[in-house]
């Protein structure tokens, strides 16, 4: 049985640092909101899910399946 090494595709790769960048600005965006004297408690979850599926959409989008380079040149 012949052993094939597997591997992460730069789509993969992509897709996983947008939705770790989403994450963040969910972050930033619920700090602020605090700074700002708004109790976002509620709302925090729903921000992070939305901007997180949103970076992981853009970082898969971006990077061309099997190419590594990025679609918009």
């Amino acid at each position: 049985m012949a052993e094939s090494k597997r591997t992460v595709g730069p789509v993969t790769v992509a897709a996983g640092g947008g939705s770790v960048v989403g994450y963040a600005a969910a972050t930033v965006i619920v700090w602020i909101l605090a700074q700002l004297g708004v109790d976002a408690a509620e709302i925090e979850d729903a921000i992070a899910v939305l901007l997180t599926v949103a970076g992981t959409v853009l970082g898969g989008w971006l990077v061309k399946p099997g190419t590594g380079k990025r679609a918009i040149e």
